[in-house]
């Protein structure tokens, strides 16, 4: 999301956009799409997609405002991409005031998730874990609060939200064994993180080539 260090700007805001587009634009394909029909349903689920990335810009850009005394593009982008991924496994449950309210409550829980993100000492370049993990399990638990029969045949409910929180354990707790299984295995055969100078140079100065030719100007912004 701010790829690499802390605070590290993008290297290209522009592309930055494009890419966070061309997301929004895809996330309709597979959260509409997973109606499997042109139907009230896939209806529902495009629509809920694009009031919960709507108005968690708007939420992300407060909360950093009021942090940082200013908004920022690229933040209300990163706000839009915590929307989208908290409304996913609700936007066929939930009628579309209710996606309004749970991209609103995904955008807070994913912008303060940095805290916690910064204890755990969490190393994520994309901040996967930060959007998507804490989005999508806000999103899951919101199903218990806010689904309606009325749109897919489940009603929120205690016992509900119970069936929720156990499949977020479950889900939490294989994703967790895998993926230490995965990155021991890399750290144990190779080189897990690739070293310093070379993020600091770029990536792809290892293939003997670089994405930025800017001429040698400085682009540093000053402090």
């Amino acid at each position: 999301m701010n790829g690499g260090k802390q605070g590290a700007r993008s290297a290209s805001l522009p592309l930055v956009a494009l890419g966070a587009g061309l997301l929004w634009f895809g996330w309709f394909g597979f959260n509409a799409g997973g109606a499997y029909a042109a139907d009230a349903l896939a209806a529902y689920a495009f629509t809920n997609t694009m009031l919960a990335g709507s108005i968690a810009m708007l939420v992300w850009m407060f909360w950093e405002w009021r942090e940082t005394k200013h908004p920022s593009f690229s933040g209300v982008l990163v706000g839009a991409v915590a929307g989208l991924a908290t409304i996913t496994p609700a936007s066929g449950y939930v009628e579309p005031i209710a996606a309004l309210a749970i991209g609103a409550i995904g955008a807070t829980a994913c912008y303060f998730a940095k805290y916690v993100q910064k204890w755990l000492k969490i190393d994520d370049t994309l901040e996967v874990w930060r959007a998507h993990g804490v989005g999508g399990l806000t999103g899951a638990l919101l199903i218990g609060i806010m689904a309606s029969s009325h749109i897919n045949q489940v009603s929120a409910s205690l016992q509900q939200f119970g069936v929720q929180l156990l499949a977020v354990l479950v889900v939490g707790a294989y994703a967790s064994f895998v993926t230490f299984m995965i990155l021991t295995g890399l750290d144990r055969f190779g080189t897990l993180r690739v070293p310093e100078e070379i993020q600091e140079e770029g990536l792809d100065t290892m293939l003997g080539e670089r994405a930025f030719n800017l001429w040698n100007m400085d682009r540093t912004l000053p402090k």
